[in-house]
């Protein structure tokens, strides 16, 4: 996953700082959220990069 991250971030024009990178999921609500979740492979990255904030 980070590798993909990486390449998506490489060709928006930015460089990557290695080991900078955190990749996160929503936690649900409650017990059917957390059923629904499962299937859900919706992930959000923060990645770091040389010159940016």
């Amino acid at each position: 996953m980070a590798n993909e991250v990486k390449k998506f971030i490489q060709k928006a024009g930015y460089e990557p700082l290695e080991d900078r990178c955190i990749i996160v999921k929503y936690a649900p609500a409650n017990l059917s959220e957390q059923f629904a979740a499962f299937f859900n492979s919706e992930f959000y990255a923060l990645q770091m990069c040389e010159h940016e904030a």
